[in-house]
């Protein structure tokens, strides 16, 4: 479903993307990817100090709720999700507050 002229993120359905934020790993890969780069899983991983299959794990849940978006094997928040100063990752009908500390 396209985005609506108000929400330039994907317009997920809620259930979906609260499947996807119920986990603090979860969140802190949405705080990575919001700093902009796109990264592999393995990176990932590395940034977060878990092993490869956990990653993976956590990446194919987010993968399934359109939290992210695979790009020649690397990882990213789809296009129009995260706001212009990388505080905020708009979903729809849920608007993330990233502390980027």
């Amino acid at each position: 479903m396209p985005a609506s002229p108000t929400s330039p993120g994907p317009n997920i359905p809620l259930d979906r993307i609260l499947s996807g934020i119920s986990s603090p790993v979860r969140w802190s890969i949405v705080k990575e990817l919001a700093k902009g780069e796109p990264l592999p899983s393995a990176e990932l991983a590395r940034r977060l100090g878990m092993g490869d299959s956990a990653m993976s794990k956590q990446m194919a849940v987010m993968r399934h709720c359109g939290m992210v978006v695979t790009r020649y094997g690397h990882y990213a928040l789809p296009s129009g999700v995260l706001s212009d100063d990388g505080k905020t990752a708009d979903y729809g009908c849920v608007v993330l507050r990233l502390d980027r500390s």
